[in-house]
């Protein structure tokens, strides 16, 4: 316990400490398959850069209100579908990304 806050681990207390003062979000979307994909047969015709540019517009409009926004590892590192795999990489090697 930090000034009568509650400490749930070094992490949250890390990402805390980050946060502090500023606006802050997670962006957990990027390892997810949306609604639109609820049906199987959509998501191939769903080309990959229309995907890449989703997860961008998303992190743009994201900047205008928030000063922070974290990306958990857990989104980039444990994907195992191949398809998603190549929008998460394909987004953060993205100019507009860096």
């Amino acid at each position: 316990m930090d000034n009568g806050t509650l400490s749930l681990s070094v992490e949250t207390d890390h990402i805390g400490h980050l946060a502090e003062g500023k606006r802050a979000v997670f962006y957990d979307e990027l390892a997810q398959y949306g609604a639109r994909y609820i049906d199987g047969h959509i998501l191939h015709q769903s080309p990959m850069s229309d995907e890449v540019q989703y997860h961008l517009n998303n992190l743009v409009l994201l900047s205008m209100y928030f000063d922070i926004i974290f990306i958990q590892t857990a989104a980039i590192f444990n994907v195992n579908d191949l398809f998603l795999r190549e929008v998460i990489q394909r987004t953060l090697s993205h100019p507009k990304f860096r």
